[in-house]
């Protein structure tokens, strides 16, 4: 009889591989599914007119663009994991995410923490637009502006809704699928496998939190994302239950659906600007209630064993 493979007794780094690897060929599969689909589907041939999908003022064009974004999201943050915890170990995959329960008080400080913490979002995002790039640098200043306009402009484009069918799809793609794909993949895969190859969960923590915020290629939203990743990060790695930071990446992705849904519904033909508006007393504000309330998360966590503990003393000299 054959032995199951599985990768528990491998090197972080030959794990992350395989994961990176699983996520590469995922994401192509599940773009060229999301590609053919796209005739039938919305009568739109990528192969044919690959600039079709740059008319944003095509209401075809938008629900092909919101098409591809689930399928590719589906392809890229779940099926990957989800593969890759099915040979990861012989242990399931609760035992990594669902370490241990959550008590309705933890939920209702993550919602107020999450709350406080929309004031900061502005806050970080208007300091971060006004950092200034050396002359030598200006070429890549341009390239990252058209990125981001681009960005910009598709955001709006999927966050137009004129019906409240249209808003729970919306929901559905930006703030319910994202929260459960990329916590499970970054919070809940990137994270303990870098934090096991750098033998530091602080470090990897962070470094999960920079890649979170890079892989958006929203360059001047960049400082706001990763202090936000990184607040996730640290749930799970306190909490030892993937449901904290998914939570409170729903609630962030959420607030800003519902906020675009309500104005549009008094500003027709409208979109609700991404602007930094944050007053000073909202920012410390923010700070007044976010920190203390990160405190009572890092204070719990001595009701858990981290998550990279458990693994050290899993793995004891082959960490790394």
């Amino acid at each position: 009889m054959s032995q199951k493979f599985t990768l528990n007794n491998e090197r972080a780094g030959y794990q992350l591989f395989i994961f990176f690897s699983f996520s590469f060929v995922s994401f192509c599969i599940g773009s060229l599914i999301g590609i053919l689909l796209l005739q039938p589907l919305f009568e739109i041939s990528m192969f044919a007119n690959p600039l079709l999908l740059q008319d944003l003022q095509n209401p075809k064009t938008v629900d092909a663009l919101r098409f591809l974004q689930l399928v590719q999201s589906i392809f890229l943050f779940i099926v990957p994991t989800i593969f890759f915890y099915k040979i990861q170990s012989s242990k399931s995959t609760s035992y990594s995410w669902f370490q241990h329960q959550v008590s309705l008080i933890t939920i209702l400080c993550l919602i107020t923490l999450m709350i406080a913490w929309l004031p900061i979002t502005d806050f970080t995002a208007s300091l971060n637009k006004q950092i200034q790039i050396p002359d030598l640098f200006k070429d890549i200043e341009i390239w990252m502006k058209e990125k981001e306009m681009l960005a910009e402009n598709l955001t709006k484009a999927l966050l137009k809704m004129s019906s409240i069918a249209e808003f729970l799809y919306v929901l559905i793609l930006v703030a319910i699928l994202p929260a459960i794909g990329e916590e499970l993949f970054f919070r809940g895969t990137l994270q303990p496998l870098l934090s096991r190859l750098v033998k530091n969960p602080h470090v990897g923590i962070w470094i999960t939190a920079i890649i979170f915020s890079a892989i958006h290629f929203q360059f001047y939203g960049f400082l706001p994302r990763m202090l936000l990743g990184a607040v996730f990060g640290y749930l799970f790695y306190w909490s030892g239950n993937i449901f904290l930071p998914t939570i409170g990446h729903f609630i962030n992705n959420g607030a800003a659906v519902i906020a675009s849904y309500f104005y549009q519904q008094q500003n027709p033909e409208k979109i609700l600007d991404d602007v930094s508006n944050a007053s000073l007393t909202q920012v410390i504000g923010g700070f007044a209630f976010a920190i203390p309330l990160l405190y009572y998360f890092y204070q719990n966590r001595t009701k858990t064993t981290s998550i990279y503990q458990q693994t050290k003393n899993e793995y004891g000299t082959r960490l790394g």
